[in-house]
């Protein structure tokens, strides 16, 4: 089955030409700006791999791992960027294009790689060409009174600001399973900082800020949140 075009959502794509050469190419950086990949093997002489459409090869494309790839160390693209149920994943198109939509980057780092493997003669089954690719995660963000906390190396390079007021007065956390509550969500505290720098915070008693709130107006203008990873 043939999965989305290779054009939806895609901001920057690159390519990788293995039909000419053999061996281990430049390794390609997917992330939310730069999210599709193209890796072109000769139709006549080399099969990709896995065949399947929906699935990837794990890991980071090690030797030991390319026969491997051909049993267990395959997931499919769903499971490896944790794609909610009854929202379609992306999958490789017919010429081996793969878009990853912005909204769908995982919440931590991961990797995997593709491959071209000659079809006949004596490099059968061997490694032809190879491509690691690294997946950045996605940012950490707010929308609608929603932050969705992410991991990666490069997800939290500002400190995100939420200002609750009368009028927006919740807001939801997702931290997901990579990530806890700090502090624990029934200790009705949170931590209060004066600035970016995380390290000189103070433990707010979320109790008393609503009663200050009704008193004429203190307002909760950062939320920070840890990690447990």
């Amino acid at each position: 089955m043939q999965g989305r075009k290779a054009d939806d959502h895609v901001r920057v794509r690159r390519s990788f030409w293995c039909s000419r050469g053999s061996g281990r190419e430049n390794k390609c950086t997917l992330s939310q700006s730069s999210n599709g990949i193209t890796v072109d093997c000769s139709t006549h002489s080399f099969t990709v791999v896995p065949s399947d459409t929906s699935k990837i090869c794990i890991g980071e494309g090690h030797d030991e791992t390319l026969t491997a790839c051909n049993t267990n160390e395959v997931s499919t693209i769903k499971e490896f960027l944790g794609v909610a149920d009854g929202t379609n994943a992306p999958q490789w198109t017919s010429d081996h294009a793969l878009t990853i939509p912005t909204e769908q980057f995982s919440i931590i780092d991961k990797t995997f790689f593709a491959e071209c493997l000659s079809k006949s003669g004596t490099n059968q089954g061997t490694k032809e060409c190879l491509v690691p690719v690294s997946v950045k995660a996605r940012a950490s963000a707010v929308k609608n009174g929603v932050l969705i906390c992410a991991y990666g190396t490069q997800s939290n390079n500002t400190v995100l600001a939420v200002t609750l007021d009368a009028k927006n007065n919740s807001l939801t956390i997702i931290c997901g399973t990579e990530g806890q509550m700090h502090p624990e969500k029934d200790s009705l505290t949170a931590y209060q900082c004066t600035s970016s720098n995380t390290e000189n915070c103070k433990t707010l008693n979320l109790s008393s800020c609503r009663a200050s709130q009704r008193g004429g107006g203190r307002r909760l203008t950062q939320t920070v949140m840890r990690s447990n990873s």
